[in-house]
């Protein structure tokens, strides 16, 4: 039977870095996109307010195997774990909102394939079992999250998959493969290497120069 939260449901204070259109000084200001029919039009000033926005919590990293390097799967007897893009962003896109972040932060964005090792099994796991660890030995769960389950095992861009705002009790169920882009606010700090961990499995090195 597979364990469930193997990794506590954790967000650093990094969270603080958000601009919400709720109110408060955070790092991402959503703001509606023009077509394009209006490119020339300037962007409006109403703002979108993402909901299930998850409370700062921290808790100590538990220890761990050796990582595995960012262009090397991450495999034990579930999953086989790739990323296969990482970058910096000063802001996101999706639905038709930008989500800028304030001076100091940045969006670490990670886009990841997911491949069921338990063949005629589903898998299933928590928004919260998927995380980054920072250099203080903090684990946080991703602000904002989108997948994207195949069919007949095609192939995307998961930079592109839209997101929203995640709670880390949500769960998702797959068969085969699953596609994830995931984003973080981190302090935009050079040079830095985060560690990207997927529910049981070993954890992976994200270098940011």
């Amino acid at each position: 039977m597979k364990k469930q939260f193997k990794y506590p449901l954790i967000l650093v204070v990094l969270v603080l870095g958000v601009n919400l259109a709720c109110g408060g000084s955070v790092p991402a200001e959503p703001t509606l996109i023009p077509t394009l029919e209006s490119t020339s039009t300037p962007l409006p000033t109403n703002t979108a307010k993402p909901t299930n926005t998850p409370k700062p919590t921290a808790t100590e990293v538990p220890p761990t195997f050796t990582a595995v390097p960012i262009k090397s799967p991450a495999i034990n007897e579930q999953y086989e774990v790739k990323v296969l893009s990482s970058r910096l962003l000063d802001s996101a896109t999706t639905g038709g909102l930008i989500y800028t972040a304030n001076p100091g932060y940045k969006f670490l964005e990670l886009g990841v394939l997911v491949k069921n090792l338990q063949v005629g099994e589903q898998q299933s796991f928590f928004w919260g079992d998927v995380y980054i660890i920072e250099n203080i030995d903090v684990a946080s769960y991703s602000f904002f999250s989108g997948s994207f389950i195949p069919k007949n095992n095609e192939q995307v861009n998961a930079a592109t998959l839209n997101f929203e705002v995640t709670s880390p009790e949500q769960s998702i169920t797959f068969d085969n493969i699953i596609y994830l882009r995931l984003i973080w606010i981190v302090a935009d700090e050079k040079p830095i290497t985060y560690l990207f961990g997927f529910d049981t499995s070993p954890l992976i090195e994200i270098p940011v120069k």
